[in-house]
């Protein structure tokens, strides 16, 4: 058997492992070099949309719940083009809410609605169509809060309505005493069509009644009677409808709020907003 020399294992050892040095600097070059790319992937390209989404502000409870009115485009958008997005099912607006809207229609009008589990923050989208091109000629988004004080005394109490629609041509030939006459009778016949499309819906889909709207339309026919009064008597209010800060008012549940109404061409568009919804005062 061949003696080694004195230090010869020592020296092996030390061979050994400067092999296996070498093995794991080339395998930690490797790990490097592929970590370096997945990470110059994740800021250039595959992470850049989670970054960007988590820098973006996240779209308001009511602007979710609006987004069937906001997608309709008045003479543009047809039958097709509102019927797949109006009704949200089971689970489609969580974390909002985990129910189901409830889908009401009749030859031309079409709305979904729905309530809060504890019943304090009601909504619909509504959308009428035209008898024979089955484009929009008049949508609806209403959403109501009444959750009340906070624990910090803050109010969650609020309303918003928004209305857009298609004036008929009588309505645009009719001679008025004045512009402010004019807004007056566009005001009433959003007034007027609003109640119109919500009792055509009388019975909703499947024979099942939505009572929702119609708490929703007796609301809104309060604020339109309490508007409509504070405007006849003040044709200085009237000539600020259609000014960007619209006109304030103060509702007798929703607290103070303002309304909007712009008409020009053969089309009309009214918003109104209070409490929470309201624009902050400057």
């Amino acid at each position: 058997m061949r003696r080694r020399r004195p230090g010869q294992f020592v020296i092996t050892a030390c061979r050994c492992s400067a092999e296996i040095v070498k093995i794991s600097n080339r395998q930690s070059v490797v790990f490097l070099c592929g970590l370096a790319v997945l990470l110059l992937w994740g800021f250039t390209g595959g992470c850049s949309s989670w970054f960007s989404q988590a820098g973006a502000e996240q779209p308001s409870f009511e602007d979710v719940l609006s987004a069937p009115y906001d997608g309709a485009k008045l003479k543009k958008s047809l039958t097709l083009d509102v019927l797949g997005k109006i009704h949200r099912s089971q689970g489609e607006l969580a974390p909002y809410f985990m129910g189901a809207e409830l889908l009401s229609q009749s030859d031309n009008v079409i709305a979904s609605s729905a309530q809060s589990e504890d019943g304090r923050r009601i909504w619909f989208n509504m959308v009428a169509f035209h008898e024979f091109r089955l484009n929009v000629i008049r949508k609806y988004f209403f959403v109501a809060d009444d959750t009340g004080p906070t624990l910090r005394g803050k109010s969650r109490r609020g309303l918003r309505f928004d209305c857009a629609m298609v004036l008929p041509n009588e309505m645009l030939e009719r001679s008025y005493a004045d512009e402010n006459a004019r807004q007056i009778a566009v005001l009433r016949h959003i007034l007027e069509n609003l109640h119109m499309d919500i009792n055509q819906l009388g019975a909703g889909a499947m024979g099942q009644t939505d009572k929702r709207l119609n708490v929703c339309g007796m609301l809104m026919n309060q604020t339109f009677e309490m508007i409509l009064r504070r405007l006849d008597s003040s044709p200085a209010m009237v000539a600020a409808l259609s000014q960007a800060d619209g006109v304030q008012f103060d509702h007798i549940t929703f607290d103070k709020g303002t309304v909007r109404m712009v008409a020009g061409g053969d089309t009309a568009a009214v918003k109104i907003l209070f409490g929470v919804f309201a624009p902050p005062e400057q």
